[in-house]
């Protein structure tokens, strides 16, 4: 596999610039990039190639209203971008099995679009300005959201986007922001039906994310136990570790109404950042516009984890854990629509499903079906 070189893709050309003379060369030399032998050279080499064919095909149509790009994604197969997306249907579809030990809190009350802001950003509250996409009362107010991440081969996507909303409810609570443990989910928290995978980079979801730090007391900062899950193995938890300085005591966590816009966006203005999941087998190339590839007649493969940190008009805002070189500095557009729209997420769960229940098909609601089953912690102060 490619060793990643802390050179980010600054020079890279954008959508607009890029061209059949973009050579592997050069994308080597963007984004640092080495290999361990001469074959895997030309390996990546001809999966670069046809990737780049793909991006070029994809912009030429005048019609499409989001572009692709070359990023650090752009030399991996299909099977490799698919290994990115760790969110564990299975957990998430047998509930019954975990309802003795789950902490679920009421959600916030779902109110009319007409009541709720036209636009939301929790990336605009800054102590050093003012800014009507911040939801928060008091003006300047503290930063709220920490910066992109990078999952690196590991299937955490539900670790990261856990953190990252726990980070933001934990600053929105205390005014204090940190980066924090995203290492302690994926090596700690327990998957122990085994529903699908057995957690870390196998995949999980933020309901179980939120139980652990619940029932743990909270959870480490990101300088006591860092991310070393970046090849792909989840590693055996550190318990010294995992039980020093923690921060962000959870009472539990709250779900808004599944598959219902306005509970999504009642949470997301009125209380904070929402881990959404959604089916991302086609973002990997995704660069810049707002992705609207929703076509409801075909299999919505709910996939992967990720941070809804707001809206505007006709858009949801989404962090994504790719690294800041990908999509808009790390974040996609994704189509919200007027009207309610729905299809069925009817592939095999991930791994080997619960043995004691039968998987049934799932109706997921919005655009890669970013309705499903979202969920936010509530911070304990």
């Amino acid at each position: 596999l490619a060793a990643l070189a802390a050179a980010a893709g600054a020079a890279a050309p954008r959508w607009h610039e890029l061209s059949s003379e973009y050579t592997f060369e050069a994308f080597l030399a963007d984004f640092g990039k080495t290999y361990a032998s001469a074959e895997e050279h030309r390996f990546r080499e001809l999966v670069f190639e046809r990737n780049l064919r793909a991006i070029l095909r994809h912009n030429a149509d005048p019609a499409s209203a989001w572009k692709k790009g070359v990023n650090s994604l752009s030399d991996r197969t299909e099977p490799e971008r698919a290994a990115l997306n760790g969110y564990n249907k299975a957990a998430n579809a047998h509930p019954v099995l975990s309802a003795g030990r789950r902490s679920e809190l009421p959600a916030v009350p779902a109110r009319a679009l007409a009541d709720l802001p036209e636009a939301v950003d929790w990336r605009a509250c800054s102590p050093f300005t003012t800014s009507e996409l911040c939801p928060l009362k008091e003006q300047p107010a503290p930063s709220v959201v920490t910066s992109v991440k990078n999952q690196g081969q590991c299937g955490s996507c539900w670790a990261f986007s856990s953190t990252a909303v726990l980070e933001s409810h934990f600053a929105i609570a205390t005014g204090y922001l940190e980066d924090l443990a995203t290492q302690q989910l994926v090596s700690c928290a327990p998957n122990t039906e085994q529903c699908g995978g057995t957690g870390g980079c196998a995949g999980s979801t933020g309901d179980l994310a939120y139980q652990y730090v619940a029932d743990n007391g909270g959870i480490a900062g990101e300088f006591t136990y860092g991310y070393m899950s970046n090849y792909g193995e989840s590693l055996d938890c550190d318990g010294a570790r995992a039980a020093s300085q923690l921060k962000s005591p959870l009472s539990g966590y709250s779900k808004p109404e599944s598959n219902d816009a306005e509970a999504l966006m009642t949470a997301v203005a009125t209380v904070g950042p929402v881990v959404v999941n959604v089916d991302a087998s086609v973002w990997h190339d995704y660069e810049t516009g707002v992705f609207d590839e929703c076509n409801y007649d075909k299999d919505v493969d709910i996939n992967h984890a990720v941070t809804l940190v707001g809206y505007g008009p006709g858009y949801w805002l989404v962090r994504n854990s790719w690294g800041p070189e990908w999509g808009e500095g790390g974040y996609i557009k994704i189509q919200r629509e007027d009207d309610l729209k729905c299809g069925t997420d009817s592939s095999p769960l991930d791994g080997i499903g619960c043995a004691t229940q039968p998987v049934q098909n799932a109706t997921v609601c919005g655009c890669t079906g970013i309705l499903y089953e979202p969920v936010y912690p509530v911070v304990k102060v």
